[in-house]
């Protein structure tokens, strides 16, 4: 029996190689469980079935007797499928840790109150501001991503400026915006912010 738990290991492992198609590997898995349930009933293995076009060496299980009693056969075969789910589980849990981060939108409103049109900002005070970079860090400081701020659109006394991009989400909950020159400062927000993952920065320099 306990060449039988380790034929059932390897045959695992080679599926997690991609030496064994999962069409394969069922197969061969159950003819193992067959031959353990025949274990159980007549108390001998029987030997395996013809080879089929899978032809991997290490696939191969030559058929060993293993004499045993009803009952430890039954306790090796449960310890073999507990060890088999748990090595699935572990390769579910740790194999797929390179999964990519949360990602969070950004629509990001910049409105300057002036009578100028957007098109004039060069010789004014906000010429920093037309396709200006609009970027967002956490609260440590470390950059969650960025985009660009438009040329603006004229309204009666302001332009606006606006942006749309994705960042990642932050660790630690928070999320500060600034676009333009960095003197200008940072806006303050929260994951409290976010609607339907979506967090709306809204900032409004002027006179």
């Amino acid at each position: 029996m306990e060449h039988l738990i380790d034929e059932l290991a390897k045959l695992q492992e080679l599926k997690e190689k991609g030496t064994v198609t999962a069409a394969e590997f069922d197969l061969m898995k159950q003819d193992i469980l067959n031959r353990m349930a025949a274990h159980e009933a007549s108390g001998s293995i029987p030997p395996p079935p013809p080879p089929t076009s899978f032809t991997a060496p290490s696939a191969t299980f030559p058929p060993t007797l293993a004499p045993a009693s009803s009952k430890n056969g039954l306790v090796a075969l449960v310890v073999a499928l507990v060890l088999v789910g748990a090595g699935i589980g572990a390769w579910q849990i740790f194999g797929n840790s390179d999964s990519k981060p949360k990602m969070v939108n950004v629509s990001y409103t910049v409105e300057v109150v002036t009578t100028d049109y957007c098109a004039d900002f060069s010789d004014t005070g906000y010429s920093d501001i037309p396709f200006a970079e609009a970027e967002i860090i956490d609260g440590g400081g470390n950059l969650l991503g960025f985009g660009s701020l438009d040329g603006g659109v004229d309204l009666d006394e302001s332009c606006v400026f606006s942006a749309e991009f994705t960042i990642e989400e932050s660790s630690d909950g928070k999320y500060r915006a600034t676009a333009g020159n960095t003197n200008r400062g940072y806006i303050n927000y929260t994951k409290a912010d976010i609607v339907d993952g979506t967090l709306f920065i809204d900032a409004i320099i002027g006179e």
